[in-house]
Parts: structure tokens; C-alpha cells; sequence
């Protein structure tokens, strides 16, 4: 089984990964951190946001993929 993370930020994908196992699946309203690929992200908002929508994609068992999307914005109470 493949699992791909995906994190968006006004209605954009902003990160992408690729997994073996998906460790966690936050819950809308919690925190997390990110650590970035795209420097930017990190560098304008910081690595702490709070996840305001969680989508779950399920795909046939012939394509072997589970999808976890990610709705966040930056945690306010986390400034730079």
C-alpha cells in the first residue's frame, strides 16, 4: 500500500509526501508541525499550523493508494 500526504494552504498543495505507513492523522482543530521541502512556507509562516479540514481518499485496491488531505493554515499563536 502506497500513502501519499498532502498539505494545502488556501485551497492549494503546498507539500506532497510520499510514505511507507501513514504514522499519524490529525484530527480538524489540532496542531502540528511541518517541516517543509519549500523553504518558503516555513521561512513566511512558520512551521506550526492548525488543521482546519481533513479529506481521506481511498482508491481501489488495484491502484494499492490511500490519500490523506491536509486543509491548514498557519497557527497564530506560533509567530516567527
Amino acid at each position: 500500500m502506497k500513502y501519499i500526504l498532502e498539505i494545502y494552504h488556501k485551497e492549494e498543495c503546498i507539500e506532497q509526501r510520499n510514505m511507507e505507513d501513514m504514522l499519524f492523522r490529525p484530527n480538524a482543530g489540532e496542531q502540528i508541525y511541518i517541516d517543509f521541502e519549500n523553504r518558503f512556507y516555513s521561512d513566511e509562516y512558520g512551521n506550526w499550523w492548525i488543521v482546519k479540514k481533513v479529506k481521506h481518499l481511498i482508491f481501489s485496491n488495484d491502484l494499492g493508494i490511500n490519500m490523506l488531505q491536509l486543509f491548514c493554515e498557519p497557527d497564530p499563536d506560533e509567530g516567527e
